[in-house]
């Protein structure tokens, strides 16, 4: 998970900078599932692969919880996310090894986003006008779920085994809200944030922008020679008259 973890650091650290510049945010994974009162929780369940360590199965599953509890220090302008992500077993061989799940981008995007609602709902008291999305499917979850191997229902926190199930979807990605980014390669991520008038301003062209100074230098100086003009022709003709 070493890979995996430095990719959701390195995108959940950079859409908080973009849309909460002056609070410093950090992203820690624990595999703790209790905090102190003091800190909100998100739930997500997700789409995700694993990998069997023993024998090398590979299945997927559409039932993967992950746990967020996130705070806010807002006298040192801190925010912390804990974030544990529930494990499952291989159902094959029966080692009982839990194997950690592999999420696509386009689901780190979404899962981040969702994050990111919660964040300013819980944390800043900000009124976001979208509900989290649920994750993308891919392919076929090899059946039905399995909570005799799932980590999440031993410990009776699986929202399948407590009848929250959300049905995921299998086409169409993440409705965009304020905060909402796409992500399409590890070195590239793009946030959509409404715009202000003074944003907008600062996007025209460059070479626009010094036409028309140049424009209105010059009527300026034109002002003053016809200024000028005028004034010695007013000289001239009180000498002459």
């Amino acid at each position: 998970m070493g890979k995996d973890e430095a990719i959701w650091d390195y995108f959940f650290r950079d859409l908080m900078y973009r849309v909460k510049p002056r609070d410093s945010w950090s992203l820690v994974w624990e595999n703790r599932r209790s905090v102190g009162p003091q800190w909100g929780q998100y739930r997500q369940q997700a789409f995700g692969r694993f990998l069997c360590s023993f024998c090398s199965h590979s299945w997927a599953s559409a039932h993967v919880l992950i746990l967020f509890h996130m705070k806010l220090e807002k006298k040192r302008r801190r925010g912390t996310v804990k974030m544990n992500i529930l494990r499952q077993k291989c159902y094959r061989c029966g080692a009982g090894i839990y194997e950690e799940p592999e999420f696509t981008e386009e689901n780190i995007s979404i899962i981040l986003s969702n994050l990111l609602i919660s964040i300013l709902k819980l944390c800043y008291r900000e009124y976001v006008y979208d509900e989290p999305q649920p994750t993308l499917v891919y392919g076929s979850s090899h059946g039905p779920h399995q909570p005799e191997n799932c980590e999440a229902c031993q410990l009776g926190i699986c929202p399948w085994t407590q009848g929250g199930y959300r049905s995921p979807r299998k086409t169409s990605p993440a409705k965009a809200y304020p905060g909402h980014y796409k992500m399409e390669s590890a070195q590239s991520v793009h946030i959509t944030v409404p715009e202000s008038p003074t944003d907008q301003s600062k996007d025209q062209p460059v070479g626009g922008s010094c036409i028309w100074k140049c424009c209105d230098f010059c009527c300026l100086l034109l002002c003053l020679l016809l200024l000028i003009i005028f004034i010695l022709y007013t000289q001239e003709k009180k000498t002459w008259g």
